[in-house]
């Protein structure tokens, strides 16, 4: 049914975290039009992606330049160039990863940062609901992650649809066989 309140008081403590996970907050900087309307259509927020600027930037680099590596997530990295790198990203440098910048480092970069977030990504609150999704039938599944998904603060929601666009896109090239260049490749990364 619906419901009826009258001030943000009246609301029990389950309801007004639901307005708050539900709330858009500002953009920290403006983007320019070009760069909204691109972003927009990527993103379950309706006005525009809240997603860390590594994040974003480990995923381009890696799609652009890491789909024909084998074992992007498994192969070793040098410890001392992720460091660099993370303190660069740290201290706001616009930092440009390039064919310089190992697939590894950059994979190992952006498994580090999702590890250290001081918040779990699927939030603590939604832990339980989200694990409790398995007890479902399968056509409920779907549905009910959905739900709990546009629950997510509008960052936590955006950061895991790149995420999952961006494993989705690693997966896709699993059984690739060549690379771009025509160079033959171990397939399963």
């Amino acid at each position: 049914g619906a419901m009826s309140v009258d001030s943000i008081t009246d609301l029990d403590d389950n309801q007004s975290r639901l307005l708050e996970a539900l709330q858009l907050s500002l953009p920290a900087e403006a983007q320019s039009k070009k760069e909204k309307a691109r972003d927009k259509k990527l993103s379950l927020n309706p006005i525009y992606r809240q997603v860390p600027r590594l994040v974003d930037s480990c995923c381009q680099h890696l799609e652009k330049h890491g789909l024909q590596t084998v074992g992007i997530f498994r192969v070793g990295s040098s410890k001392k160039r992720v460091r660099q790198l993370r303190e660069e990203f740290d201290r706001g440098i616009d930092v440009v990863l390039d064919e310089e910048h190992s697939i590894h480092d950059v994979a190992a970069l952006l498994k580090e940062f999702l590890r250290d977030m001081p918040d779990p990504l699927l939030t603590r609150e939604l832990y339980t609901p989200f694990i409790n999704t398995l007890l479902l039938e399968p056509d409920e599944q779907l549905s009910t992650l959905q739900l709990l998904i546009y629950l997510l603060p509008p960052c936590n929601c955006d950061t895991l649809h790149r995420l999952l666009q961006f494993l989705s896109t690693v997966a896709g090239h699993a059984e690739d066989t060549t690379d771009k260049d025509g160079q033959e490749v171990c397939p399963g990364h």
